[in-house]
């Protein structure tokens, strides 16, 4: 059953392949969209005409048109509509068999206009359609296209996000967005929320390492907020979309491998693992123990897999297959897409910590051997009837992901201890996305236009058989190490589980020249958290059974009486359900203006949520001088009405300036209210959910000036603003056992300085136009507002006197600049495309303190990354990666300036194939 969604990805895709061959055309097609020109609003029944032809079509509910069977040849297209200045279009070359791509912007009409003539050639790049994107866009944002993921090594959607301006990326999974921590963003995939899929820190945010880069067609990352949008999203909404009707027939394979210098060829260490680890499942191996087993029996009756075989790590390994048509029946047109990624790797990294804080020296170093296996799939139908005015579609998608880490380390800790340590930990993910929508033309009220989205998925995250073993003696002792207590040995079953289900209804009303929005949502999730932990106890006297090695100690003899014995330490106060359930509804409106012979925008409105959270875990209780548990409910319920205001000046044709303010929330994670420990197994930490946070309300200003000098080339800069009052963090907590909590701070401040440009060197000479050249650059300050207590003296009985003080920090999370920086060749005759992208951020703030000098910071760090892609023949291309060239040091460091770790990495590099039939 486990297999399920892969077999019907498979199934599908040999499905629609066998469809192949039904519709059969000559010559070639000019296809693409009408836009509005202003709004960037899809135009609804243009007229496309080729002069000279009786060939001609009208767009349909998205603005999309299809000429077919074109005779090969060059052409003049003719775009009209009613009230709008016409367009001719020059130089378009039509090719036997191929698709020739036309997006057309159409301005209203003026008395005194005249029919505009352009250049194919000028509007054809898929990187400009994205810029014209967000030339007409409401709100403020920035977006990468699937062209620019294609010529980059990226791998998954976290590698591409870390290109778009003030995005900057952490543990190469969470998204930070102008410098708020990955907890103020929101995800979407084709408009539905995304959920965490981490039970080893349960985060908020959504993990980008989920989704291959290839299944995307776009990414936009929104950063002012309309009333259209969700109102829990501070720093960015992160919509994600896949590939949608396409086109023309495709059927693409893509298969490939890459080494990394630190870890391919050398002698790693992993478990015995499953039959099935390839696939990201578990076979059954790692399962937890069956009830009714007493203390004795627990362990000794699980296979015995403590001790981690050691083998050379294989090079990395990636298969990608893709299937898209079109159809035309009459009347009705029916496009699907469908497709399949598949990698896996190993890598290994190093890490050396030697400092000293309040509870003592900490010296350890060790390794991290991780292997990784990442797939996913998408599967989409969509039909267009009635002229054109009608759209159903179905999108799925689902992603898996399972992770294996073997850490060793040695070396002595905060107690004076020396330690040898080894741990194992084996993470399974699967995320399901599933919808069904539809667009109509409705022919009323002047054209207006209503879509709609049903939506439903399921989040599952596992942690079977989690095992550490830690092994001690005193510093300077030269006897054998032993495991002591309960702390040093543990084996834990961790599951996390999340459904969720949504609707929306939108309506969009045309009035004049204006435009009303108005529409609702309704989105309900529900999480279950549990945890199995298990921990052996010696309560012999023969210490030999505390010394022996991994593969030893804990075989089914040395359980039983005055022997080994196993205590479940978990309980019901460490498990959780919770649910979440959000209703909203909005209005909105998109009025175009002249004031002193200026052209403005004005899109705003307002937003009402109604949300309410609620965690239900157990509590411990003693009654009648019995130990018991008594049911304990977290309740967070507010309702919001948050307005927001965008407008717009046109300048000129190339020139905007925009300003907007908005009012936005943050809520907590349901993890995050729930009254219970869980321990982070990657940083040796128990984190604590707080059942008093509040959620953080948000002002946010934002300025934009734009500048498109030409199609495909933009220069902007940007000015923003956010106050954050009861902002919602992750407190570090030092003691001999560190560990986190969840506080909120009374308020923040986060402001900075965004640039970007993207410039073809067109300008120094004509076959220089082949060059491109791509930034960006984000300076970000955040202040946020913190006590702490000191002891500044001491009383004439030496009693610490102690006073509190308030201070200014930096958010959690947040780096100090970012910048991005590419250069790009491209050269169609060749068949030859060459990137070469450099990435850096500045001080981030990795982890808080209650105490400021213990504050941890990530120093800055820069990559370069090199892409080639070459075509080797007309359906085969070959493409060159190198990721990370040169494998920096990712270095930590307190507040004043001592060392907390060094972590080593290898540089990646890469070689794929593939072949489009």
């Amino acid at each position: 059953m486990r297999l399920t969604p892969l077999l019907i990805l498979f199934s599908l895709i040999g499905l629609t392949a066998s469809s192949v061959g039904q519709t059969s055309t000559s010559g070639g097609r000019i296809g693409g969209a009408i836009f509005d020109q202003t709004s960037g609003e899809a135009l609804i029944g243009a007229t496309v005409v080729l002069e000279g032809t009786a060939l001609g079509a009208a767009t349909d509910i998205e603005g999309a048109f299809l000429v077919r069977n074109v005779p090969p040849g060059n052409y003049t297209v003719r775009v009209s509509f009613i009230g709008y200045t016409a367009r001719r279009v020059s130089d378009v070359v039509v090719k036997d068999g191929e698709l020739t791509k036309l997006d057309v912007l159409l301005s209203e009409e003026s008395l005194k206009a005249e029919e505009v003539v352009v250049t194919a050639r000028a509007i054809r790049s898929s990187e400009a359609s994205v810029l014209s994107m967000r030339k007409q866009s409401a709100a403020i944002g920035d977006g990468i296209s699937a062209e620019m993921i294609k010529r980059a090594p990226d791998a998954t959607s976290a590698d591409a996000l870390k290109r778009v301006v003030g995005v900057s990326i952490m543990d190469n999974k969470y998204v930070l967005v102008r410098g708020v921590s990955d907890r103020y963003n929101q995800t979407t995939l084709n408009g539905a929320t995304m959920n965490s899929t981490d039970t080893e820190s349960d985060k908020r945010s959504f993990a980008f390492d989920m989704i291959p880069s290839n299944l995307l067609d776009n990414t936009v990352v929104v950063k002012s907020a309309t009333p259209d949008k969700p109102g829990d999203f501070t720093g960015g909404l992160v919509e994600l979309k896949t590939m949608d009707f396409p086109d023309e027939q495709v059927l693409k394979v893509s298969v490939g491998s890459s080494m990394n210098t630190m870890t391919t060829g050398r002698v790693i260490s992993a478990t015995s693992g499953s039959s099935t680890d390839w696939l990201a499942f578990d076979d059954g191996l790692r399962e937890a123990p069956a009830k009714g087993l007493d203390g004795y029996s627990i362990w000794g009756g699980l296979p015995n897999s403590w001790m981690n075989r050691s083998s050379r790590a294989p090079v990395n390994r990636s298969l990608s297959v893709a299937y898209g048509d079109h159809f035309v029946y009459d009347d009705f047109d029916l496009g699907m897409v469908a497709a399949l990624s598949y990698k896996s790797g190993a890598t290994r990294t190093e890490t050396v910590q030697d400092f000293v804080i309040g509870s003592g020296p900490l010296r350890m170093s060790g390794t991290n051997d991780e292997y990784d296996v990442l797939w996913g799939g998408i599967a989409e139908l969509h039909a267009k009837f009635g002229g054109g005015s009608h759209k159903l579609s179905t999108r799925h998608a689902y992603n898996r992901s399972a992770d294996e880490k073997v850490q060793e380390r040695a070396g002595v800790d905060f107690q004076d201890r020396e330690i040898r340590s080894i741990s194992t930990q084996w993470m399974e993910r699967s995320l399901y996305n599933g919808q069904v929508s539809g667009e109509h033309a409705l022919g009323i009220l002047g054209g207006s236009l209503a879509d709609w989205k049903w939506y439903y998925g399921a989040t599952r995250a596992s942690e079977p058989d989690r095992r550490r073993l830690k092994y001690q003696r005193g510093v300077g002792d030269t006897g054998p190490f032993a495991i002591v207590g309960t702390e040093n040995n543990e084996r834990a079953w961790t599951a996390l589980n999340e459904h969720t289900r949504g609707g929306a209804l939108n309506i969009n009303v045309p009035m004049g020249r204006a435009k009303l929005k108005f529409g609702g949502s309704l989105e309900s999730s529900n999480r279950s958290y549990g945890v199995l932990f298990t921990s052996a106890e010696y309560l012999g006297s023969d210490f030999n059974l505390t010394t022996l090695p991994a593969d030893s100690i804990f075989l089914p003899q040395n359980f039983g009486p005055n022997k080994w014995v196993v205590r479940t330490l978990s309980s019901r106060s460490d498990e959780y359900d919770a649910d979440r359930r959000v209703t909203a509804v909005y209005a909105m409106g998109d009025i175009p203006f002249t004031l002193l012979g200026e052209q403005f925008r004005l899109v705003g409105g307002a937003r009402y949520e109604n949300a309410r959270l609620r965690a239900f875990t157990y509590q411990p209780a003693y009654a009648n001088g019995a130990s018991t548990f008594v049911p304990d409910t977290a309740l967070l319920e507010n309702v919001d009405v948050l307005p927001s205001v965008n407008l717009t000046y046109a300048i000129n044709e190339v020139m905007n300036l925009r300003l907007a303010y908005s009012n936005s929330v943050n809520r907590p994670e349901l993890r995050e209210i729930a009254n219970v420990s869980y321990y982070d197994f990657v940083n040796y930490e128990e984190v604590r959910g707080n059942p008093s946070l509040k959620r953080a309300w948000v002002d946010n200003y934002d300025t934009r000036f734009e500048f498109y000098p030409n199609v495909g080339e933009i220069l902007a800069v940007s000015v923003f603003y956010k106050k954050i009052y009861d902002a919602i963090e992750q407190q570090v907590v030092w003691s001999s056992n560190p560990g986190k909590r969840f506080v909120n701070t009374p308020q923040a401040e986060n402001y900075g300085l965004e640039l970007e440009f993207r410039k073809s060197l067109a300008f120094l000479d004509d076959w220089m136009e082949r060059f491109s050249v791509t930034g960006n650059y984000s300076r970000i300050i955040s202040e946020v507002q913190f006590s702490e207590v000191r002891i500044v003296g001491l009383t004439p009985d030496y009693v610490p006197i102690k006073e509190t003080f308030t201070d200014i920090r930096s958010m959690q999370g947040q780096a100090s600049y970012t910048l991005n920086g590419g250069i790009h060749f491209t050269e169609p005759d060749w068949g030859t495309s060459i990137s070469m992208m450099y990435n850096r951020f500045g001080v981030r703030v990795d982890a808080v303190a209650d105490i400021r000098d213990e504050d941890i910071f990530e120093l800055p760090r820069g990559t370069v990354d090199v892409s080639v892609t070459q075509r080797l023949t007309s359906s085969l291309e070959m493409k060159l990666t190198g990721r990370d060239v040169g494998a920096s040091v990712r270095r930590y460091e307190f507040r004043t300036g001592q060392v907390y770790k060094n972590v080593l990495v290898g540089a990646n590099y890469g070689l794929q194939f593939s072949y489009a039939f």
